[in-house]
């Protein structure tokens, strides 16, 4: 069965399908390999066609396609599902992955003969596994279909909770995991887990139970508390385009991967905080996986700050983020950093900031151009290490003035965790997140000189673009080391998913690239692999680093990031004796590339257990939308322990105001 199935036949239902426009032509065409559509036949078919007319993409943030390549590029760097419709008489296309389900309708006869659709009984749902083909259904019940499919969807899943299970019923709310290795951020023991109704009520050696326990064998393997990523974008509007995982796809992804919460960031809209908020609400909906909120901070007023109390008192908000780049757009100076410090300390709210100094950024951007360098590796020539180094050593000085604890996100370079390290040997609070990508990868790949090296089955050269960027050999060593040290204390993925399509707006300008990577489904394996298996840290510490510390930062431990009675029962089973290898061919994301393609490596995760419930097993995801849960994080966390003692040594230190004798006049 495919690794795919869940998250296909979920967007087989979504009404906002991208839309392209496609030639008019007839039949079934079936494609014997991956990506083997001719193009060109279609193409010309098109052109043959005097009535064929392109379609506006507005509602899709795309303009038209304008000849044979575009229409190729398009169809390569869209989801393995696409919906399109022709102009001239809506011919609705489907393209399905290879080996991936599909939902059949079977119709009656009388719709295969026009009668009227009044008429016509609901049509039955089949599930069919077929090799990759595009199927035609003509406009004469187009609606009709619509109306149906949607309808039937709806009814079989309020059938099921398994979204994907192949039987009938619920799945036992009573679990036993047995004879594994129990993992924590502090200690390890052998031992059995036993789970009833989300919950982990049990973690002792020999647990017995009755026969209504399903029971997961974990002998020889490490059971662990499921990956928490602290750092994603999913359905992350870019003005001109959004990322392509939304918090179904993007979630379903993570569960496979061995994650089983995330923090997204809130973007507001309008200035607006509370929009923002309500923004996301939506967008969430459709989750299957616990999830919190950071909220972006990108202007400041009175407003603003009653928002941000607003967010931590009433909405489960502990985090502010603060961004000191991207100039015109998200960037903020100095005065709004100092003034949203202060409201975070005020409020118990962690300070993040993304730490690279905008200005400085332009200007390199601006000297690139000049110098002719269009390309993406202007990218990474534009924004230096120094240039990341600079602003993180800055945003660590203005919260030490304000003293308030900082969490600087995806440290990328050297220059940048040395700020950290320094201010962290001082005592200062502060929190290094490097991400999967700063430990796994290095910048040699965006000075390749074929920018569409997709076609060649390895990522596109503009998909490693991001900010900050992957930087050269030997940053990932010391970012791995400084994890190993604590100098670094968790590991993110900045997850934002952008397709090859998309990637491509920039090809003669890298600084219209939009920016981001791929991880979510990945970090947990490629931490295991780079830290664990080379020795640099312990299963415990691994733990640490992928799901307690983070926990413990957003003041959601031990409820989550443990294995202990009475938290969540978010739990993982890895193998250290089995192998993964990546692939935008199997992974779960909606991307059509991957940075860590063809990557292998020591340590599997077998089986993602998420509230309670088993959501991967034997290479199966099995996910229900909608049955993720929005976790409210309250404020001041540990972070915030000892700063009043700290207010006071420095008010008691001040030796003012001076009383002077007035002068005598």
């Amino acid at each position: 069965m495919s690794n795919n199935n869940c998250i296909d036949r979920y967007y087989l239902m979504q009404k906002d399908v991208t839309i392209i426009p496609v030639p008019n032509f007839e039949g079934e065409w079936n494609q014997e390999t991956r990506r083997a559509t001719n193009y060109s036949m279609v193409f010309a078919q098109a052109q043959q066609n005097k009535k064929h007319k392109k379609m506006s993409m507005s509602k899709t943030k795309r303009r038209s396609l304008e000849n044979e390549e575009e229409f190729a590029i398009a169809k390569h760097g869209q989801a393995p599902f696409h919906h399109a419709y022709a102009q001239e008489d809506l011919m609705k296309i489907t393209f399905l992955r290879r080996s991936v389900p599909k939902l059949k309708l079977h119709f009656p006869a009388a719709i295969q003969t026009g009668s009227s659709l009044t008429d016509i009984a609901t049509p039955t749902l089949e599930c069919v596994w077929s090799e990759q083909r595009m199927r035609f259904v003509t406009s004469e019940f187009l609606h009709f279909f619509s109306f149906t499919f949607f309808t039937v969807i709806t009814s079989s899943l309020s059938q099921s909770n398994q979204f994907c299970d192949a039987g009938t019923g619920f799945p036992s709310s009573k679990l036993l995991i047995k004879g594994g290795t129990v993992v924590n951020a502090h200690h390890q023991q052998l031992a059995d887990v036993y789970v009833e109704d989300g919950i982990i009520v049990a973690v002792n050696p020999n647990i017995k139970v009755g026969d209504d326990v399903t029971v997961i064998d974990a002998l020889g393997k490490y059971v662990m508390p499921g990956g928490i990523d602290p750092h994603t974008h999913l359905e992350f509007d870019v003005n001109f385009t959004v990322t392509v995982d939304d918090f179904f796809s993007g979630q379903a992804a993570a569960l496979a991967g061995g994650t089983t919460m995330h923090i997204d960031f809130v973007i507001p809209l309008n200035g607006s905080l509370t929009a923002g908020f309500e923004d996301y609400e939506k967008k969430a909906k459709k989750s299957c996986m616990d999830y919190g909120f950071h909220m972006v901070i990108t202007k400041w007023d009175e407003t603003v700050s009653r928002e941000m109390e607003l967010m931590v008192k009433e909405k489960g908000i502990n985090s502010f983020k603060f961004f000191m780049a991207y100039k015109g757009i998200l960037m903020i100076n100095d005065e709004l950093l100092l003034e949203g410090f202060k409201k975070c300390k005020s409020l118990g709210a962690l300070a993040m900031v993304h730490a690279e100094n905008g200005d400085a950024v332009y200007e390199g951007q601006e000297r690139m151009i000049e110098l002719g360098i269009t390309g993406p590796e202007g990218h990474a020539l534009s924004r230096p290490a120094v240039v990341e180094g600079e602003a993180t050593g800055r945003a660590i000085r203005l919260a030490d003035f304000v003293n308030t604890p900082l969490y600087v996100v995806h440290v990328m370079s050297i220059d940048a965790m040395e700020e950290i390290a320094k201010a962290r040997k001082s005592g200062q609070k502060v929190i290094g997140e490097p991400i999967a990508s700063g430990l796994a990868l290095d910048e040699s790949w965006l000075w390749h000189p074929d920018f569409e090296i997709a076609a060649k089955q390895v990522p596109l050269v503009s998909m490693y673009v991001m900010s900050p960027p992957i930087r050269k050999r030997g940053h990932d060593k010391a970012l791995q080391a400084a994890l190993s040290t604590g100098v670094l204390q968790l590991v993110g993925t900045d997850h934002c998913a952008f397709n090859s399509t998309q990637k491509a707006r920039g090809i003669d300008d890298f600084r219209k690239i939009p920016n981001g990577v791929n991880g979510i489904e990945e970090r947990m394996h490629l931490v295991w692999d780079i830290m664990v298996e080379s020795g640099q840290i312990t299963p415990s510490d691994y733990v640490r680093l992928t799901s307690t510390e983070c926990a413990r930062i957003f003041n959601i431990y031990p409820k989550k990031g443990a294995i202990l009675p009475g938290s969540d029962a978010d739990i993982i089973i890895l193998n250290p004796n089995s192998t993964f290898e990546i692939s935008a061919k199997s992974h779960h994301s909606r991307l059509d590339t991957n940075v860590y393609e063809g990557r292998t490596g020591k340590g599997k995760i077998e089986v993602t257990i998420a509230g309670g419930r088993v959501v991967w097993e034997n290479d199966e995801l099995k996910v229900t939308p909608g049955s993720g849960r929005y976790i409210q994080m309250p404020p001041f966390s540990y972070l915030f322990d000892g700063l009043d003692n700290k207010d006071a040594i420095y008010l008691n230190s001040l030796q003012a105001p001076v009383k002077r004798a007035k002068a005598s006049t």
